[in-house]
């Protein structure tokens, strides 16, 4: 406080001189218009859900030449238009740039240090008017990841915050939540999945590869005797319909194992494709929704082909939840990790990562791929 010369903190009129003349002045963004600043500190942007503010508290710089604007923020959600908008933009500049985006940090530094020297002409250089400084976690890593939660809290090991106060939160919070005010990953939908996301990543069990993709370990599998049914469900977003096709069975140890055997756009494919697993592996029963949804209108088609369907509706549909969640809670289930299973948890800026993986630069979309396997 040895720089703070006048501290004014009367109602509505809170402002702090400093001995260098400096004058800084706390306001709501509503009321911020028309005020001349050379910096304007802007706290908790996510809470933007419209540009009012911005629009009006952004153009105040421009009075004074270098002006700036800082914003700070935790990880918003769907509805931070503002903070979303400006964190792409500088990410897609990154991209633009050639910067691989989960190695900008050290890269940028190279860039600013090589820039500094004299070693990289002006012209080359991305806009320079806008900067982003993030610590989050990679998207998709496991809440209780101990280099995700070092990541994304630079302050542990620095004071009072510690790992294993992270780690406590898990239980204490929605994952939602946890992940973005812990994690501080995007979290477009606040929706909390009807299973939980930790007891489903605990039922994951996968296939393990050696280093040249061998079989190591063949994960989870349905035992040769059990009954197996093909699951089908069909979901229409906008004017795109995508048809999912799992298989459920038991395994050796009494548990239920869940598989995705193949996911596609339209429905055209779902019958040749169940005849062909029908023949691979003899199931004969396919379970579905039988009425009012899209999913129904295969029930004809499926019959004619020769499969029994078991019909998942009205009540039956709603106990089959609820049974399911009763067996991922007790342990019972298991799962093969596939990228259309784990959707489970609330989905990530995923079309944020489409754009990066398409320069190259992120593996992570890999978990939102739809994948197809052959039916065990």
């Amino acid at each position: 406080m040895q720089a703070t010369a006048k501290v004014r903190d009367a109602n509505g009129s809170i402002a702090i001189t400093a001995r260098s003349r400096a004058h800084y002045e706390i306001r709501a963004a509503k009321n911020a218009r028309a005020k001349p600043a050379a910096k304007v500190l802007m706290d908790e942007m996510r809470e933007q859900r419209d540009w009012s503010a911005w629009n009006a508290v952004s153009q105040t710089t421009k009075s004074f030449w270098n002006g700036m604007l800082v914003g700070f923020s935790n990880a918003g959600d769907a509805g931070s238009v503002v903070l979303w908008h400006q964190r792409n933009a500088a990410l897609l500049d990154l991209i633009a740039a050639g910067i691989q985006v989960p190695d900008y940090v050290e890269e940028g530094i190279a860039d600013a240090e090589a820039y500094a020297n004299g070693e990289t002409a002006e012209s080359a250089l991305v806009d320079q008017s806008l900067g982003i400084f993030e610590w989050s976690a990679a998207p998709g890593c496991a809440k209780n990841d101990v280099e995700a939660i070092l990541q994304s809290n630079p302050s542990i090991g620095h004071g009072s915050m510690t790992i294993e106060i992270c780690l406590a939160d898990i239980r204490g919070m929605t994952d939602a939540g946890y992940r973005t005010e812990v994690l501080c990953q995007w979290v477009t939908s606040r929706i909390e999945p009807y299973l939980d996301a930790t007891d489903w990543e605990k039922a994951a069990d996968p296939a393990l590869l050696d280093g040249d993709g061998a079989i190591v370990d063949a994960g989870s599998t349905i035992a040769a005797d059990s009954r197996m049914v093909l699951g089908i469900d069909v979901f229409r977003e906008k004017r795109v319909t995508r048809t999912s096709m799992v298989v459920a069975g038991y395994r050796s140890d009494g548990r239920v194992h869940l598989e995705v055997v193949a996911q596609r756009t339209g429905m055209t494919w779902v019958v040749k494709h169940a005849v062909a697993v029908r023949a691979k592996t003899g199931i004969t029963q396919v379970a579905l929704q039988t009425k009012g949804c899209d999913a129904a209108d295969l029930v004809a088609l499926l019959s004619d082909a020769g499969f029994t369907i078991v019909d998942i509706s009205a009540s039956t549909l709603l106990t089959a939840a609820g049974r399911m969640a009763d067996r991922l809670r007790e342990d019972k289930v298991r799962h093969r990790s596939q990228g259309p299973l784990n959707r489970v948890r609330p989905r990530v800026d995923v079309e944020l990562l489409r754009r990066c993986d398409e320069h190259g630069r992120d593996a992570a979309r890999a978990r939102c791929e739809p994948v197809q396997h052959s039916a065990r």
